[in-house]
């Protein structure tokens, strides 16, 4: 796993922990960039976030104007 990786692991699970309502792909990235990691090639970080669509426990809102995951 890369920094990247990581951190967006990091971020996801955290958000899964608590009381937040929803995030969006920009908070995602964000978090990503400013963890210092230097990411090449964002579909693995995206690969990380269907991951944990796969596993049920995100999903993406039906909003098509706004790239926004709630938990499942």
């Amino acid at each position: 796993m890369t920094k990247g990786q990581n951190k967006a692991i990091d971020f996801i699970e955290e958000f899964i922990d608590s009381e937040s309502s929803s995030f969006t792909w920009e908070e995602l990235s964000k978090a990503v960039k400013n963890s210092g990691a230097k990411v090449s090639n964002w579909m693995t970080i995206r690969g990380v976030l269907q991951w944990f669509i796969n596993e049920g426990l995100i999903k993406r809102t039906r909003d098509s104007h706004r790239e926004e995951y709630i938990k499942a």
